[in-house]
Order: C-alpha cells, then structure tokens, then sequence
C-alpha cells in the first residue's frame, strides 16, 4: 500500500478499516490525507501524546468542528481547574452511588426497549436498541422527558455528525446546524426553569454549580448537556461491539463463538489470545443485525476453529 494512493476516504478502507491500520502502523504511522489536509495518527503512543501533550497540540480545530453545534466550548477544550471541576460535576453523575441508584431505572430502559424486539425475533442491536437506551439513560441522568427522546435522539444525530464526520456536504452541514439549533431551543428554557427551580438531576447540579465563585451561564449549561448528549449516543456502536467482544475472550470462547457467529450477519470474528487482541468488526457501516432464532443447542454445534 503505496502512502500517496492510499485514502481513508476511499471504499476499501471504509468497506474494511481494520485491515489497513497495521499497514498505517509500519509504513504511514503519521498519514496525510491531501483532500482534508488534515493528518490521522495510527500508532496508539502518538494518540496518547496529542492527547496528552497539551504544549505542544491544542484544541483550537474544535472552535469549527464542535462550538457552532455544541452551543458553546466542550470540556475537551477546557484546562486546569475549569476542565476538573465541570468534568468531576458530570462524571459524578454516572459513577458511583449515583450510578448504582440508576441501575433499576436501567434495567427498566433495557426491558421497555427490548420487549417488542425480542418478540419480533429479530433486531438492529445499535439503532432499535443501542443508541435508544443511550439516549433515554442520558434523559433520566439530566431529568429531562423520556417520552421525547426520539426527537433529543434525531437533533443530537445531527450534532455527532457535525463534530465526527470526516467529510460533510453544505446540505448534510445545513441540516446539522438545523437541528443544533433546535435541540438548544429546546434545552434552553428547561435550564432557565431548572435555575429557579432545582431537583436532583444533572442539568440542576450544573445550574447551581460555581466556578470561581461565578455560576454558569444558559450558554454554557446547554453546551455541557450537548456534550453530555453526544458522549452517551455516539459511541454507542463501539460500546456494543466490545461488550459483545469481551463474550468471544471468555474462556468458552469456542462455544460462544460459535453460538454467536451464525446470528451476527454482518460481523466477522477475529481470534486472539487475550481480550485486547480480540477483533470483532462489522462489514463497513451496517450495525449489528440479530436473528434470536432459531438458536443452535451445544449438542448440534459444528466444530469451528
């Protein structure tokens, strides 16, 4: 794979990324991609240092690809004491004691979603269920109105694909905007009501919270639930593939795998020895696609190697 040729733009890398990063690793850790003029990273030490490295890379790019959609700066742009504080605020949210009282209400979301699922017998594990469950747990965390979050879900699409999408059409950019307007239209009176009127969720906390003594302002309280928003919904799809990954490491790997591989159409398995060298990708964008019948028994397993 000749560097100048190569594109992470191009089908084959889109159809199968996996099968290009140990190439990326060896010949182009540090690949340039003249259509963006931007430059991907593949080797895990040099994403650790530009994450890390704050004197020598900056977050200045997220100005253009994530404020116009975020309604204000997002915590990755944020640096000492202000990034600990408004971070610790949101992480205490969703760890811990708070984490635990969630686990009914979870549970409960994971039910509702499943049911007609399950009775179907088939399903789409990453939109029918995956980024739903991601969403309506980001509302009872926030307080917000589960029964709406078809609509959070839609205007917050729009926002991931702002900020995520390596390329964007004036049209796909338009529409993103569009409905980052709308979803902060529609946060901002709930935050205002929520100053006058606290509870105990997230949005409230956020609301009474202070920062050298200043409280925060509607503007930045909606970019926090933005980012909020977004942290939860858009890497939904990698979530699912690890913890379905993480059954593959388990020590019946051999019986998991093959109870699992005729049900996953559109997923292929990589073996390894340990939980970190265990692949399992989908072919290109399709998610996940389930078939819960009918499921083989142990004793009518093929042998698979």
């Amino acid at each position: 794979m000749a560097e100048s040729r190569f594109s992470i733009l191009s089908e084959e890398f889109a159809a199968a990324p996996e099968r290009h990063f140990g190439r990326l690793r060896e010949h182009a850790p540090v690949h340039h991609e003249p259509a963006l003029d931007a430059w991907f990273l593949s080797r895990h030490r040099d994403v650790r240092r530009v994450l890390t490295d704050h004197e020598a890379f900056g977050t200045g790019l997220l100005q253009v690809r994530a404020e116009p959609v975020m309604g204000g700066p997002v915590l990755v742009q944020m640096t000492g004491a202000e990034h600990t504080a408004k971070r610790g605020i949101v992480v205490r949210a969703f760890t811990g004691p708070a984490l635990r009282e969630q686990v009914r209400t979870l549970r409960a979301n994971a039910v509702e979603l499943l049911a007609p699922l399950l009775a179907r017998g088939r399903m789409d594990l990453v939109n029918e269920f995956g980024k739903p469950f991601a969403v309506r747990a980001a509302l009872d965390v926030l307080g917000l109105d589960r029964e709406d979050w078809r609509r959070v879900a839609e205007r917050t699409a729009g926002v991931g694909e702002f900020v995520t999408a390596v390329t964007l059409t004036e049209e796909r950019r338009r529409v993103c905007l569009e409905l980052a307007g709308e979803l902060e239209a529609q946060l901002a009176p709930i935050v205002e009501q929520r100053r006058l009127h606290p509870g105990a969720d997230l949005i409230s906390t956020l609301c009474t919270a202070e920062f050298d003594g200043v409280a925060m302002s509607t503007r930045e309280v909606v970019a926090l639930i933005v980012n909020v928003l977004v942290a939860a919904v858009e890497p939904a799809d990698k979530t699912l593939h690890q913890c379905v990954g993480a059954a593959f490491a388990r020590a019946e790997i051999e019986t998991v795998a093959a109870l699992l591989l005729p049900l996953l159409e559109d997923v292929r398995f990589t073996p390894g020895s340990s939980y970190r060298e265990t692949g399992l990708y989908t072919r290109g964008p399709v998610a996940l696609s389930l078939d819960f019948a009918p499921v083989p028994t142990p004793a009518t397993l093929p042998s698979h190697h």
